[in-house]
């Protein structure tokens, strides 16, 4: 990039240029991605950690970040439900009615991995189910 100016040195364009990355950062930053996949690389480290006898934490708090990601998304869905009950002009839209019925779906597979989660962290705790009960309800 050619300097600008008397040779100073001043620096203005090498800042606006981070200006202008650093917007298009945040314009571009999905936050629904960042919960998905902070809570999958946190899961995984603790996970690995917790097999390998670094941390003797409980399963409960290992899988604790996985459940963040539920929460996150099963709170998406009580606010698009509601959201769908209260316009009754969305429901008239043919596009709309498909795509709250793919988050009905969406929200039943999550609902299913939750109970996975929830046996297969409680089966690792305490060993009081069998483990074709824990994946039995592992959604394929």
């Amino acid at each position: 990039m050619p300097r600008r100016g008397g040779g100073g040195g001043s620096g203005s364009g090498a800042a606006t240029e981070a200006d202008i990355n650093l917007r298009t950062l945040c314009q571009d930053f999905n936050a629904s991605k960042f919960v998905v996949f902070s809570s999958l690389l946190s899961f995984s480290l603790l996970f690995a950690l917790r097999l390998d006898g670094v941390i003797d934490w409980s399963w409960w708090a290992v899988f604790a970040p996985l459940w963040t990601w539920k929460g996150v998304a099963v709170s998406g869905a009580v606010v698009g439900s509601v959201v769908w009950w209260r316009r009754p002009q969305s429901r008239m839209n043919a596009d709309e009615y498909v795509q709250y019925k793919a988050m009905l779906i969406s929200l039943a597979t999550h609902l299913l991995l939750l109970m996975f989660e929830l046996l297969l962290a409680d089966n690792l705790q305490s060993r009081r189910h069998l483990w074709i009960l824990v994946s039995s309800t592992f959604p394929c």
